[in-house]
């Protein structure tokens, strides 16, 4: 199948889905005499913010985006909720609808933080944004790089973008393990698919030469990587459509727009006593090709949930030379004391071929709780050659610290 023809069905794929909500939801919620009645639930609201730059540190881009959204999603729990907008399908509509265009935003200006980390590391980079579209918001930004990079340099500027927008959509599930709100859902569904609409031309209004996956394939084609932008395309539609909480967002707005209810529980399965969520699959660009990595909470409302993760190369799909499998996990909120709990973490690297050890990263993280709303949280990992820490997220080899502040609100 060409490239060209799995463009149009993507494009159609996604126009019918849309077209589907609309009917689905819209139409009845209209055409009903009365509103159903909503019970007035506030979800549940936190920020997590680094003591970092959110311009040259990969988590703490993240956290930033994911924290302003909260902050976004709670004035619209207070307008819908308290002030009753929930109450009517327009309220709603249109709460939804200010919410999501704030979160876009957000989520490009996180994509072009990406950008600068990258480009400011290569060195000789400048960068401004100037609020000239609110629609075409490539506009906004300029971005020079000053300096010929390598081939790898050059995949990894284009790619840092895109990778964030993936390592957006793993903090906003690991943080909301146990409830789905729709401007939570909304954004999830903004950042996750990010990549599809970039591939598919519909995520930017730019010269073809601009576009990070039409850059990053002629990159990896001028390594010898026989890659082609269907490849992507065909790896990003796997790693979405696989991943059942992007089914969930569309449930969790399809529930708010027949509803009001905010407050939608996430698909979790069982195995005798043991909870644990679908696994969410993240695709990764790197020099060498994609990598797929799989997160999956066990026991998410249990009170040490465990992070257990999978990564695999995407070499199976475009010809990519990355051939690494990644174990490992996080065992999570070991009690010290009353208010110390340690969450300690490792993972390996391996060649997929040979099961020959490539890397890894082993740390810890300890919370202090300084109340029930307020922690305080530090990190130390040592990362040598791992795919996850050293080449997506960009990190020096050896030892790294995080210090980070957690509020629920």
């Amino acid at each position: 199948m060409s490239y060209q023809i799995l463009k149009k069905v993507g494009k159609a794929i996604r126009n019918t889905f849309i077209t589907g909500l609309v009917l689905a939801n819209f139409i009845p919620g209209i055409a009903k005499a009365e509103e159903i009645k909503q019970e007035k639930i506030m979800p549940d609201r936190k920020i997590v913010l680094d003591i970092a730059d959110p311009t040259k540190n990969f988590e703490a881009n993240a956290n930033a985006w994911y924290s302003a959204n909260q902050i976004i999603g709670k004035g619209s729990d207070l307008l819908g909720v308290k002030a009753g907008l929930d109450n009517t399908l327009l309220g709603r509509i249109g709460l939804l609808g200010l919410s999501s265009a704030l979160s876009h935003h957000l989520t490009h200006a996180s994509h072009e933080f990406g950008h600068i980390r990258v480009g400011e590391k290569i060195g000789s980079y400048e960068w401004r944004f100037e609020p000239n579209s609110i629609f075409a918001l490539d506009n906004n930004w300029t971005k020079t790089l000053n300096k010929h990079p390598t081939d790898n340099q050059g995949i990894r500027k284009a790619v840092a973008g895109l990778n964030q927008n993936e390592y957006n959509a793993y903090v906003l599930f690991k943080n909301n393990k146990n409830q789905l709100t729709p401007d939570n859902a909304f954004s999830f569904l903004s950042t996750k698919t990010w990549d599809i609409g970039y591939n598919l031309g519909t995520s930017y209004k730019v010269p073809t030469e601009s576009n990070d996956v039409d850059n990053y394939i002629r990159f990896l084609n001028k390594k010898g990587i026989p890659a082609k932008k269907s490849d992507h395309l065909t790896q990003a539609i796997l790693a979405d459509a696989l991943s059942i909480q992007t089914w969930d967002s569309f449930r969790a707005i399809s529930n708010y727009l027949k509803t009001g209810n905010r407050v939608t529980k996430p698909t979790v399965f069982k195995w005798g006593e043991t909870e644990f969520t679908p696994p969410l699959i993240n695709l990764y660009l790197t020099h060498e090709g994609g990598f797929f990595n799989t997160t999956s909470i066990v026991n998410p409302e249990g009170e040490h949930p465990i992070e257990v993760n999978l990564g695999y190369d995407a070499d199976f799909i475009g010809g990519g030379r990355v051939n690494t499998m990644r174990i490992g996990g996080q065992y999570n909120n070991i009690r010290l004391a009353d208010n110390l709990r340690l969450s300690p973490g490792a993972h390996i690297n391996l060649e997929r071929k040979s099961l020959e050890p490539k890397g890894f990263s082993a740390g810890a993280e300890l919370e202090w709780k300084i109340n029930n709303k307020s922690s305080i949280i530090a990190g130390l990992k040592y990362n040598q050659k791992d795919i996850m820490e050293n080449i997506i997220k960009g990190k020096d080899r050896g030892f790294d610290g995080r210090f980070r502040i957690s509020h629920k609100f």
